[in-house]
Protein backbone atom coordinates (compact mmCIF):
# COMPACT_ATOMS: atom_id res chain seq x y z
CA UNK A 1 0.00 0.00 0.00
CA UNK A 2 3.14 2.43 -0.39
CA UNK A 3 2.61 5.54 -2.48
CA UNK A 4 -1.69 4.54 -2.17
CA UNK A 5 -3.40 7.98 -2.51
CA UNK A 6 -5.77 8.52 0.13
CA UNK A 7 -8.75 8.77 -1.63
CA UNK A 8 -8.22 6.41 -4.72
CA UNK A 9 -10.93 4.04 -5.55
CA UNK A 10 -9.21 2.95 -9.13
CA UNK A 11 -7.27 -0.79 -9.19
CA UNK A 12 -3.94 -0.27 -7.79
CA UNK A 13 -1.08 0.20 -10.03
CA UNK A 14 2.49 -0.83 -9.67
CA UNK A 15 4.30 2.10 -7.51
CA UNK A 16 8.32 2.68 -7.27
CA UNK A 17 8.20 1.67 -3.66
CA UNK A 18 6.83 -1.91 -4.73
CA UNK A 19 9.14 -2.18 -7.34
CA UNK A 20 12.19 -0.93 -5.36
CA UNK A 21 11.23 -3.23 -2.07
CA UNK A 22 11.43 -6.64 -4.08
CA UNK A 23 15.09 -7.34 -5.03
CA UNK A 24 14.31 -10.25 -7.07
CA UNK A 25 10.94 -9.65 -8.37
CA UNK A 26 10.73 -12.70 -10.23
CA UNK A 27 11.82 -15.18 -7.36
CA UNK A 28 8.60 -13.31 -5.51
CA UNK A 29 6.09 -14.34 -8.48
CA UNK A 30 8.01 -17.72 -8.77
CA UNK A 31 7.21 -18.13 -5.16
CA UNK A 32 3.94 -16.51 -4.98
CA UNK A 33 3.34 -18.77 -8.08
CA UNK A 34 3.80 -22.47 -6.77
CA UNK A 35 2.34 -21.42 -3.46
CA UNK A 36 -1.03 -23.14 -5.84
CA UNK A 37 -0.81 -27.00 -6.44
CA UNK A 38 -3.23 -29.47 -7.73
CA UNK A 39 -5.28 -30.58 -4.21
CA UNK A 40 -5.57 -34.39 -3.70
CA UNK A 41 -8.45 -34.40 -0.85
CA UNK A 42 -7.82 -38.09 0.02
CA UNK A 43 -4.27 -37.73 0.62
CA UNK A 44 -4.99 -34.79 2.86
CA UNK A 45 -7.65 -36.42 4.75
CA UNK A 46 -5.76 -38.73 5.89
CA UNK A 47 -2.88 -36.76 7.35
CA UNK A 48 -5.20 -34.66 9.24
CA UNK A 49 -7.02 -37.72 11.03
CA UNK A 50 -3.54 -38.88 11.90
CA UNK A 51 -1.71 -35.57 12.78
CA UNK A 52 -3.19 -32.71 13.94
CA UNK A 53 -0.96 -30.12 12.33
CA UNK A 54 -1.47 -29.00 8.91
CA UNK A 55 1.35 -30.56 6.72
CA UNK A 56 1.78 -33.28 3.89
CA UNK A 57 4.26 -34.85 2.74
CA UNK A 58 4.55 -35.03 -0.40
CA UNK A 59 7.00 -34.68 -3.48
CA UNK A 60 8.17 -31.38 -4.90
CA UNK A 61 7.53 -32.48 -8.25
CA UNK A 62 3.85 -33.71 -7.10
CA UNK A 63 2.93 -29.96 -6.32
CA UNK A 64 1.44 -29.39 -9.99
CA UNK A 65 -0.73 -28.16 -11.51
CA UNK A 66 0.19 -30.04 -14.89
CA UNK A 67 -2.51 -32.41 -16.15
CA UNK A 68 -5.84 -30.55 -15.71
CA UNK A 69 -6.58 -30.75 -11.99
CA UNK A 70 -10.10 -29.73 -11.18
CA UNK A 71 -9.10 -28.04 -7.69
CA UNK A 72 -6.41 -26.03 -6.85
CA UNK A 73 -5.02 -25.34 -3.02
CA UNK A 74 -3.02 -22.96 -1.77
CA UNK A 75 -0.04 -22.81 1.03
CA UNK A 76 1.75 -20.33 2.81
CA UNK A 77 5.48 -22.43 2.66
CA UNK A 78 6.22 -25.93 0.53
CA UNK A 79 4.55 -28.86 2.54
CA UNK A 80 1.79 -27.29 4.09
CA UNK A 81 -2.05 -28.39 3.44
CA UNK A 82 -3.63 -26.08 1.46
CA UNK A 83 -5.79 -23.14 3.75
CA UNK A 84 -8.15 -21.10 2.63
CA UNK A 85 -6.41 -18.20 3.60
CA UNK A 86 -3.97 -18.11 1.65
CA UNK A 87 -5.77 -18.39 -1.53
CA UNK A 88 -6.89 -14.85 -0.56
CA UNK A 89 -3.02 -14.04 0.59
CA UNK A 90 -1.40 -15.22 -2.51
CA UNK A 91 -3.87 -14.02 -5.22
CA UNK A 92 -3.91 -11.10 -3.41
CA UNK A 93 -0.56 -10.50 -3.72
CA UNK A 94 0.17 -11.70 -7.25
CA UNK A 95 -2.89 -9.12 -8.56
CA UNK A 96 -0.91 -6.32 -6.14
CA UNK A 97 1.85 -6.76 -8.42
CA UNK A 98 0.53 -6.77 -11.63
CA UNK A 99 1.13 -11.29 -12.18
CA UNK A 100 -2.95 -12.27 -11.31
CA UNK A 101 -2.34 -13.68 -14.76
CA UNK A 102 -0.44 -17.09 -12.72
CA UNK A 103 -3.85 -17.38 -10.75
CA UNK A 104 -5.29 -20.74 -11.96
CA UNK A 105 -8.68 -19.51 -11.32
CA UNK A 106 -11.42 -21.95 -12.31
CA UNK A 107 -9.91 -24.87 -10.05
CA UNK A 108 -8.89 -22.00 -7.00
CA UNK A 109 -12.51 -21.31 -7.18
CA UNK A 110 -13.45 -25.12 -7.48
CA UNK A 111 -11.56 -25.65 -4.12
CA UNK A 112 -13.12 -23.01 -1.81
CA UNK A 113 -16.47 -23.66 -3.10
CA UNK A 114 -16.64 -27.31 -2.86
CA UNK A 115 -14.10 -28.24 -0.57
CA UNK A 116 -13.62 -25.17 2.01
CA UNK A 117 -17.14 -23.59 1.50
CA UNK A 118 -19.22 -25.12 4.90
CA UNK A 119 -22.85 -26.91 4.63
CA UNK A 120 -24.36 -24.77 7.31
CA UNK A 121 -22.67 -21.25 5.81
CA UNK A 122 -18.95 -19.91 5.64
CA UNK A 123 -15.37 -20.74 5.21
CA UNK A 124 -13.20 -23.20 6.75
CA UNK A 125 -9.21 -23.31 7.34
CA UNK A 126 -9.39 -26.84 5.78
CA UNK A 127 -11.66 -29.64 4.28
CA UNK A 128 -14.12 -30.61 6.97
CA UNK A 129 -13.06 -28.13 9.27
CA UNK A 130 -15.51 -25.83 10.90
CA UNK A 131 -16.11 -22.54 8.91
CA UNK A 132 -14.65 -18.94 10.90
CA UNK A 133 -15.01 -15.43 10.56
CA UNK A 134 -11.54 -14.99 9.63
CA UNK A 135 -11.50 -18.07 6.58
CA UNK A 136 -14.84 -16.97 5.17
CA UNK A 137 -13.83 -13.13 5.13
CA UNK A 138 -10.64 -14.60 3.17
CA UNK A 139 -12.38 -16.82 1.30
CA UNK A 140 -15.24 -14.27 0.00
CA UNK A 141 -12.20 -11.58 -1.05
CA UNK A 142 -10.17 -14.59 -2.90
CA UNK A 143 -13.53 -15.05 -4.78
CA UNK A 144 -14.04 -11.17 -5.36
CA UNK A 145 -10.44 -10.87 -6.57
CA UNK A 146 -11.46 -14.05 -9.19
CA UNK A 147 -14.10 -11.99 -10.25
CA UNK A 148 -17.20 -13.92 -8.81
CA UNK A 149 -20.41 -12.23 -10.20
CA UNK A 150 -22.28 -12.37 -7.00
CA UNK A 151 -19.29 -10.14 -5.32
CA UNK A 152 -18.95 -6.88 -5.02
CA UNK A 153 -15.74 -5.13 -6.99
CA UNK A 154 -12.93 -5.36 -4.47
CA UNK A 155 -9.96 -3.16 -3.04
CA UNK A 156 -7.21 -5.06 -3.41
CA UNK A 157 -4.69 -2.80 -1.22
CA UNK A 158 -7.24 -2.65 1.46
CA UNK A 159 -9.20 -6.28 1.34
CA UNK A 160 -12.28 -4.67 1.30
CA UNK A 161 -15.02 -4.10 -1.20
CA UNK A 162 -14.65 -0.39 -3.64
CA UNK A 163 -18.09 0.14 -1.96
CA UNK A 164 -16.89 0.00 1.74
CA UNK A 165 -14.28 2.21 0.58
CA UNK A 166 -16.16 4.64 -0.75
CA UNK A 167 -18.21 4.44 2.43
CA UNK A 168 -14.51 4.92 4.49
CA UNK A 169 -13.45 7.67 1.93
CA UNK A 170 -16.70 9.59 2.24
CA UNK A 171 -17.05 9.01 6.16
CA UNK A 172 -13.14 10.51 6.63
CA UNK A 173 -13.66 13.85 3.96
CA UNK A 174 -17.36 14.45 6.70
CA UNK A 175 -15.76 13.77 9.64
CA UNK A 176 -12.61 15.84 8.79
CA UNK A 177 -14.93 18.60 7.38
CA UNK A 178 -17.16 19.13 10.24
CA UNK A 179 -14.32 19.36 12.52
CA UNK A 180 -12.69 22.25 10.67
CA UNK A 181 -15.94 23.41 10.95
CA UNK A 182 -17.12 23.40 14.32
CA UNK A 183 -15.55 22.66 17.92
CA UNK A 184 -17.68 19.65 18.16
CA UNK A 185 -19.39 16.79 15.79
CA UNK A 186 -22.90 18.07 15.69
CA UNK A 187 -25.80 15.66 15.53
CA UNK A 188 -26.18 17.72 11.73
CA UNK A 189 -23.27 16.41 10.57
CA UNK A 190 -24.25 12.85 11.60
CA UNK A 191 -27.65 12.84 9.77
CA UNK A 192 -25.98 14.44 6.51
CA UNK A 193 -23.20 11.96 6.49
CA UNK A 194 -26.17 8.91 6.30
CA UNK A 195 -27.99 11.02 4.18
CA UNK A 196 -25.12 11.52 1.42
CA UNK A 197 -24.46 7.31 1.99
CA UNK A 198 -27.74 6.47 1.17
CA UNK A 199 -28.11 9.38 -2.46
CA UNK A 200 -24.72 7.47 -3.64
CA UNK A 201 -26.66 4.39 -3.79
Amino acid sequence: MLDRPPSSTSSHTSSAAIEKGVPDRAALIRFLVHRQFNYLAQKEEADSESDNQNFIETELGGLSLENGCSHVGWNGRWNKKADTCYCWWVAGTLSMINSFHAVNIPPSRAYLLSITQHHIGGFSKYAGGHPDLYHSYLGLAALAVMGDEDLKDFDVGLCCSRDTLRKIELARGGLLRRYAETDGWAERGRKEFWEAIQAQR
